[in-house]
Parts: C-alpha cells; sequence; structure tokens
C-alpha cells in the first residue's frame, strides 16, 4: 500500500502521522482525512523532519519506535524549532513511563497504545484541538 503525502481538504487541520508501517500510515491518513482532516504521511523520522518543516502542521501522531530513528528525537527536533504542536506517541511494546520522563510532562503530548483504537486517536485529537471544526464522530 502506498503512504499518501497529502490528502486535502479545505478549511480544517493538519494532522502529520509519521510510522514506520506504511499500511498504518496510509490508513489513519485515509480513517482521518475521511474525518474531516488534512494530512501528511511519512515512514521515517528524516521525510517528517522535512514535512513538518514545510507545512502548518496542527498536531503530530508519531510511533515512538521508528525504523530509523526515533519519535522522541523527531518530537526534540520539532521542539527545537520553537513549535508546540500537539504530539500524540504510539507504541506497540509495553509501558510509556520512561518516555513520559524522557519528555519532561509536556502537557501537549498524549500516549496510545497499538493497536489503535480509532475512536479513542479521535478523542485524543479532539481533545488537544479544541477550536477545530470538524464533523461529530
Amino acid at each position: 500500500m502506498t503512504v499518501p503525502s497529502i490528502v486535502k481538504v479545505p478549511h480544517c487541520s493538519l494532522v502529520l502521522v509519521v510510522d514506520d508501517e506504511p499500511d498504518l500510515v496510509a490508513l489513519l491518513c485515509a480513517r482521518l482525512s475521511r474525518r474531516g482532516f488534512e494530512t501528511l504521511g511519512a515512514g521515517t523520522a528524516s521525510r517528517a523532519l522535512a514535512l513538518f518543516g514545510t507545512h502548518d502542521c496542527d498536531l503530530v501522531v508519531c510511533d515512538i519506535h521508528l525504523g530509523t530513528g526515533s519519535g522522541v528525537d523527531f518530537y526534540r527536533q520539532c521542539r527545537s524549532l520553537g513549535s508546540g504542536v500537539p504530539f500524540v506517541f504510539l507504541s506497540g511494546t509495553g509501558s510509556f513511563k520512561g518516555y513520559r520522563e524522557e519528555i519532561g510532562g509536556d502537557p501537549y503530548v498524549e500516549f496510545l497504545q497499538k493497536p489503535i483504537d480509532f475512536q479513542e486517536l479521535l478523542g485524543v485529537i479532539q481533545k488537544s484541538l479544541p477550536i477545530v471544526s470538524r464533523p461529530d464522530s
């Protein structure tokens, strides 16, 4: 399955989805776009950083363990650029305890366990983007 570079939906929030599983990126981008979000998909931290630097992202959904890098390192790079964009970290491997400590209690960071419950992800996104107008779940 091919990862979409960008799916455009007028007048909505832009969500960057970063995961080294291309099928998951494509699925999340498709489902989010059907809910009225614009989406960008990336399979590596370097590609995500390039997209982040050239697009005004409103939220990032990012796997903690990327095949070619760390989602936490990508998060730090975004923060070093002065961005306070909300992050939703995903992981299929156990506890987030060490990552919560590593990030230092950033109020704009959430953690979700894989496999993803899409309704739970939508709830976290909606909580993180309270001002955005979007269709009902």
